[in-house]
């Protein structure tokens, strides 16, 4: 099956590498929907971030508005805050991750996709160790898709299963998945 191509440029603050600033971010951003990729991860926390997801969304590619909760995995309310926020940011793919500090913090996690399943198309887990059952359950709770690295030494985050690893299991626990 064929894949999208997901533009993303996560700043430190959200846990990714980029040292340019938020506006430099966006050009890149915004270059990347004209270079073709399907889909745009623009950050929640992004300054009059409304109309950057509609200046994008002009020049063809989808959106996903994230936000990364990158010490805990947060109370329902706030994940549900933020899930309104994506929306009303008008997100095509809402994106929430947190980080499980406990194993029940998957449950958290996989409780509130249920709970929100058809409200808004997500995609949401607990990253880090103890968050890899919620990666792999996350997509029969309700996420959209979950993320996988290419080769287990190529993770962009911590409990990143490479994609191979996680096709196995897929197959494994759910036969009839498409992978």
């Amino acid at each position: 099956t064929e894949k999208p191509k997901i533009a993303t440029l996560r700043s430190r603050v959200e846990g990714g590498l980029s040292n340019l600033n938020e506006e430099e971010r966006f050009k890149v951003l915004r270059a990347a929907a004209d270079l073709g990729f399907e889909l745009v991860d623009v950050e929640l926390s992004m300054g009059d971030v409304k109309r950057k997801v509609l200046s994008i969304k002009e020049r063809g590619a989808g959106i996903i508005v994230s936000r990364h909760f990158l010490n805990e995995t947060p109370a329902r309310r706030m994940l549900t805050e933020t899930l309104k926020a994506e929306v009303e940011a008008k997100a095509d793919i809402c994106k929430i991750v947190s980080k499980a500090e406990k194993r029940e913090d998957n449950l958290n996690v996989l409780n509130f996709l249920a709970s929100v399943r058809g409200d808004a198309k997500i995609v949401c887990f607990a990253m880090g160790p103890l968050g890899v059952p919620s990666r792999i359950l996350a997509p029969y709770f309700g996420s959209l898709f979950t993320y996988a690295s290419l080769r287990r030494d190529l993770q962009t985050a911590a409990g990143q299963i490479a994609i191979e690893e996680l096709s196995y299991i897929y197959k494994v626990m759910f036969p009839e998945a498409e992978v």
